[in-house]
């Protein structure tokens, strides 16, 4: 359900993404009467804050195993080091994704249905009766963080989904699970094939974040 934003909440978004300390802090005295919405911009500036920090660690942890793979190229230990390193970054910013989704979709006039929230919470709010709520697979729950994401910042989502790069990211993510539970020698080997499809998965996972965060920043100067 979309909600109509008041120039108030548009401006204060504004100012709680795009402007420094001082700016914040007006922005929250100018809405002490509301504590309700204070408390809703301090959750949002802590999620964004919180995205920023880990987005940084893990790109520099995927960084650091990319590198010792490339200077050790036949050594598996980099290569499965770096397969996991990947797995995980995209696992946090996915969840990342979903939390800064679920703080600003009231700051920017939405209301969350039940299935919206257990989405993006990936938790069950309320008590329900027989079998619980699943998540999606990997390749739905990727592409349905990105169009919610964009939904909420009013953008159109501008990742393709249909492209090879994704493709690989499946892969390779799948390939994670072989070797967190490995059955063999050969199951526990990442081929050349596969150190192949990795560099094209980060590539591509790396260019669509930037250009996913990017979208929302433009498209919240122009609302």
């Amino acid at each position: 359900m979309k909600l109509t934003p008041t120039p108030a909440q548009e401006t204060s978004l504004r100012k709680l993404f795009a402007g420094n300390h001082v700016e914040r802090e007006q922005v929250f005295q100018i809405h002490q009467d509301r504590p309700e919405m204070q408390e809703q911009m301090r959750k949002l500036i802590k999620v964004v804050k919180n995205r920023e920090k880990l987005f940084a660690m893990m790109f520099l942890d995927l960084k650091r195993t990319t590198s010792e793979m490339k200077a050790h190229p036949g050594d598996q230990f980099w290569r499965r080091t770096m397969i996991r390193a990947l797995a995980a970054t995209v696992d946090g910013i996915v969840f990342c994704l979903k939390q800064t989704a679920l703080a600003t979709g009231p700051m920017r006039g939405f209301k969350f249905n039940k299935e919206e929230l257990f989405f993006l919470s990936e938790e069950v709010l309320e008590p329900t009766r027989g079998n619980k709520p699943r998540l999606p697979g990997f390749r739905e729950n990727f592409k349905d963080t990105f169009r919610l994401f964009a939904k909420t910042n009013k953008i159109p989502c501008p990742t393709d989904f249909s492209q090879d790069g994704f493709a690989a990211l499946c892969e390779i993510y799948e390939l994670r699970h072989r070797l967190v539970h490995p059955k063999s020698f050969m199951t526990f080997c990442v081929s050349d094939h596969e150190k192949q499809r990795s560099g094209e998965a980060i590539f591509w996972f790396n260019s669509e974040i930037k250009k996913l965060v990017a979208a929302s920043c433009l498209g919240l100067e122009n609302n």
